[in-house]
């Protein structure tokens, strides 16, 4: 690119190449655009219990599902399963976004987030999830989870967290997650609060990214999110 104004300078010189990252966003409103839809079976009693997970597009509201079905404990517990987006950052550096909420009149002692990093087996994941209790307790933590075994225990692994907090939540609503990935170090802002940022040994070798949820102990959640988006090359901006 370069300026001409002929009335005065005439052409300028022309400008340095600059490379554009536009990266992925999906809307959830095109149900073949790549996320899996897919259930899996929990538990089964005849005539008393038919218990699944599920992960899919709800199209009609431009929103993606992760549900766990109603079922007695503690065989629903700790059921997490993740969904892999259809785009892999090319680069290390990365921002990825997404709005989760807790659908009503469903939300009790589960989890929501965003899958920031992960291997090609989906068996070492890195998240921004969000922990919701009893109303109306919401808050945010950073978790590692290098034993994930799917569709179990995904956010929930304990002794994986490595930060956590509460502002920037909403208990009722929608809640912005925005991961900035650089190598080994993360960056989180939640609900545009900035939460931290934090050096985490061997993210740089797992970019696949996505979605995460379902419960760690009351069962019959429904986990919604509104878009998705990966920008490489970029740190998030508010």
């Amino acid at each position: 690119m370069r300026i001409d104004d002929a009335d005065r300078w005439g052409q300028g010189p022309w400008s340095n190449v600059e490379v554009v990252s536009f990266g992925f966003y999906d809307d959830f409103t095109n149900s073949n655009s790549g996320w899996p839809n897919r259930s899996g079976l929990i538990w089964y009693k005849e005539n008393m219990w038919d218990v699944w997970w599920h992960t899919g597009y709800q199209t009609s509201s431009g929103q993606y599902q992760i549900k766990i079905d109603n079922g007695p404990a503690p065989v629903v517990w700790f059921w997490q399963p993740d969904a892999l987006a259809p785009y892999w950052p090319p680069t290390d550096k990365y921002c990825v976004e997404t709005r989760v909420k807790f659908n009503s009149p469903y939300g009790w002692w589960a989890n929501g987030g965003v899958v920031f990093g992960t291997s090609e087996k989906n068996d070492d994941i890195y998240a921004l999830c969000l922990g919701i209790g009893a109303k109306p307790d919401l808050g945010w933590f950073v978790v590692h989870n290098p034993q994930y075994d799917f569709p179990h225990v995904g956010c929930a692994y304990k002794s994986g967290k490595i930060a956590e907090g509460e502002k920037g939540t909403d208990y009722y609503g929608w809640n912005k997650l925005q991961v900035s990935v650089d190598g080994n170090q993360v960056e989180v802002y939640v609900g545009g609060i900035r939460g931290g940022k934090w050096t985490i040994s061997g993210l740089s070798g797992t970019t696949r990214v996505g979605l995460i949820g379902g419960d760690y102990e009351v069962s019959n959640n429904d986990i919604r999110f509104d878009y998705f988006k990966v920008i490489p090359n970029v740190s998030c901006t508010q």
